[in-house]
């Protein structure tokens, strides 16, 4: 038997630290979109 529980636990960010998270968003969706776009030309 195998018990699952998870645990909010509150993360918090600098402002700069924030700008970079956002900057490596940005980057990781652009390159799923060319990924995605690369495939469906295939």
């Amino acid at each position: 038997m195998s018990l699952t529980y998870n645990k909010k636990v509150p993360v918090c960010f600098t402002r700069e630290e924030e700008y970079m998270l956002d900057g490596q968003s940005k980057i990781c969706n652009w390159l799923y979109n060319q990924l995605l776009t690369a495939c469906q030309k295939d």
